[in-house]
């Protein structure tokens, strides 16, 4: 009998001792102290346990008192998950999703973080929607994505509460409402998620699903500006360059647009050489025009193209290039650029920086026509009459010519005698 309770009592002070040992080195992790966390947390993973098998993954993927190595961190997850612990299953779901540390397998991503999310760790709960929403692992289904997100949410995973904004805001997966949309946008930014508070201050300044407001737009988009968010600075620019909400305070645009320009975002280049070109406009400014527009155009913002090829024509901060203006209006014609459609249709046309084609001419054209471009449609019915590029069509050349006359075109209107 004395034997049997010595057994108990030993059992129980091991287990304590464990349980000591473990929050020793979950306190020396939370402090940084990785040389104390981590020979401790090595005992107890040789044991078993499995939160500390969660810890050294955790260490071993992120660095903490030791090299980096994705692969070590999915060997001790996957030995913390088959264990239940669902931090571990959410993390080694990650890493079949991303690839890091083991081989992208959807399936077993699904797998992982479905076991997660049916425990309710909220961070399982977003993952699973997101594998949902992009039909990784699944059958795309957006709308049991929203139903993982609303769960999250519920739980206040700052993520979640964004993704319900996004997908009230896009109708995917629910019924496209704004005023709802703005809710979530709001609940995310109030704490301190950037790309909802971007968000939300861009649906002030357009008065989308709430009233107008300028002043909350910009309260909205300081704070994520403020956070490196390069859409924020951006909007926050174009504020500034307009006079919306504020005086018009163009260095304060070219200061923000910059920040963004420099984290490489597309329309805060494209921007910022708006400004250059139109509002300083010096030949030092116009050259640096030139070089946003590039580096947008080759990030592939479709209007810097058309705008890099107008400077190309006009020898605006470049020296002037035909050829040149063809290639870059090619590129924004084939984003649908309507206005370099028609100019690249005109340059065919006339044989200015290409061949003369007057089948490519009349293909650029009849694109840009097709949109409404009152010239276009008018340069479509003389092309139609004069058989340039398609056979002679009267009939067809009477309509393009009325169209014209009906979206505008003097010279159209004036053939027509009206």
């Amino acid at each position: 009998m004395l034997k049997k309770v010595f057994f108990v009592c030993f059992l129980v002070s091991s287990a304590a001792s464990a349980w000591a040992g473990l929050e020793g080195a979950k306190n020396a992790y939370q402090n940084n102290d990785y040389g104390v966390a981590g020979p401790e947390f090595g005992s107890l993973a040789a044991a078993g346990d499995a939160q500390a098998q969660y810890f050294l993954g955790l260490m071993a993927e992120f660095g903490q008192g030791r090299a980096q190595d994705a692969t070590l961190a999915v060997s001790w997850y996957s030995k913390s998950a088959k264990q239940g612990f669902h931090l571990a299953q959410y993390r080694l779901g990650m890493a079949y999703v991303s690839g890091s540390g083991v081989v992208a397998d959807p399936q077993r991503a699904f797998h992982w973080l479905n076991l997660a999310a049916q425990a309710g760790l909220p961070e399982g709960q977003l993952g699973l929607g997101v594998l949902y929403s992009r039909g990784t692992g699944v059958t795309r289904d957006p709308r049991k994505a929203m139903e993982w997100f609303r769960l999250a949410a519920d739980q206040g995973n700052v993520q979640g509460l964004y993704n319900l904004g996004i997908g009230y805001r896009d109708g995917v997966g629910v019924n496209k409402d704004d005023k709802t949309a703005a809710r979530f946008f709001r609940q995310a930014a109030e704490r301190g998620h950037a790309e909802a508070q971007a968000m939300l201050g861009s649906i002030y300044a357009d008065g989308r699903g709430v009233k107008q407001d300028y002043a909350e737009a910009q309260k909205w988009l300081l704070l994520a500006a403020n956070q490196g968010n390069p859409g924020a600075q951006t909007n926050l620019g174009v504020m500034y360059s307009l006079g919306e909400g504020t005086s018009k305070k163009l260095p304060e645009a070219v200061r923000w647009l910059r920040l963004a320009a420099d984290q490489s975002f597309p329309l805060a280049l494209y921007d910022l050489g708006v400004i250059y070109r139109d509002d300083l406009g010096s030949p030092a400014d116009l050259a640096e025009a030139v070089k946003l527009f590039q580096r947008a155009a080759e990030l592939g913002h479709a209007q810097a193209n058309s705008s890099l090829a107008s400077m190309y024509i006009s020898g605006s901060g470049v020296t002037q290039n035909a050829a040149e203006a063809a290639r870059w209006y090619r590129k924004a014609a084939e984003q649908d650029v309507v206005y370099a459609q028609r100019q690249l249709g005109f340059m065919y046309y006339n044989g200015e920086g290409v061949e003369q084609n007057y089948t490519q001419a009349f293909f650029w054209i009849h694109k840009a026509a097709e949109q409404n471009e009152s010239q276009s449609q008018w340069a479509l019915s003389r092309m139609y009459m004069k058989g340039q590029g398609v056979e002679t069509n009267q009939v067809e050349a009477k309509k393009w010519l009325v169209r014209a006359a009906e979206s505008g075109y003097p010279q159209a209107k004036k053939d027509l005698g009206l």
